[in-house]
Order: C-alpha cells, then sequence, then structure tokens
C-alpha cells in the first residue's frame, strides 16, 4: 500500500527536520542540536546520551551500525529524498553540498518518491 502526501514547501522542511531529528537521536548525534537550546538542556542531552546509549559527547554511531534500528535507516533515507528534491528545487543550490548527491538507501525498503508540483 501507497500513501501520497501533499505538502507546500514550508511543510516539507518541518517533515525533513523532524526526520532528521528522529534517525539522529537514534545514532546518538543529539549534540547536533546544541545550537538550537539551551546550555541547561543541551548538559541534559549530554547526561541523556551517556545514561541511554552509554556515548559521552562527540560519539556517535553510525548508519550502518548493528545497534541502529532499521526504522532510523528508512527515517534517514526519507530524509535525504526530500533533502535531495528541496536542493533540486533551489535555482542558487551548489553542485557540491551533501544535499547535491543522490540519495542511497540505507534502509530495508526501496527509496521513497518525491516530486515537485507547481
Amino acid at each position: 500500500m501507497k500513501y501520497k502526501i501533499t505538502a507546500d514547501r514550508k511543510q516539507v522542511r518541518i517533515i525533513q527536520r523532524a526526520l532528521n531529528f528522529y534517525f539522529r537521536s537514534y545514532l546518538g548525534q543529539l549534540d547536533l542540536f546544541h545550537h538550537d537550546i539551551s546550555y541547561d538542556d543541551s548538559r541534559m542531552l549530554e547526561g541523556m546520551l551517556q545514561h541511554l546509549m552509554g556515548l559521552s559527547r562527540g560519539e556517535s554511531y553510525g548508519i550502518h551500525s548493528k545497534k541502529i534500528d532499521d526504522e532510523a535507516r528508512n527515517a534517514c533515507d526519507i530524509h535525504d529524498v526530500i533533502r535531495h528534491q528541496m536542493w533540486k528545487d533551489n535555482p542558487n543550490a551548489r553542485d557540491y553540498t551533501v544535499d547535491a548527491y543522490p540519495p542511497m538507501s540505507k534502509g530495508v525498503y526501496e527509496l521513497p518518491e518525491i516530486e515537485h508540483e507547481d
């Protein structure tokens, strides 16, 4: 069964950011979001990483680690497909950024499809 979601650019960006946070939390990369939160919340996240995952600040798992759930890999795939489409839709996009590269499947499912509608 397939689903189709119709969303505007702002909504797609929200979905992309949510997926980014979701899969990076599995990887233990919550420290990437420290710039969005207060110092106290940053310290709390650091403690959560150490307690829940046994990771210190700056440590994380790779996307292909056996400790990473397939759901996180699939979330990463969806994120990458959206990111690449948004790059293609940007007339000022540069071809040497990470979003310029077509996504490669990391999960167990096929990559989702996304298309720009005018």
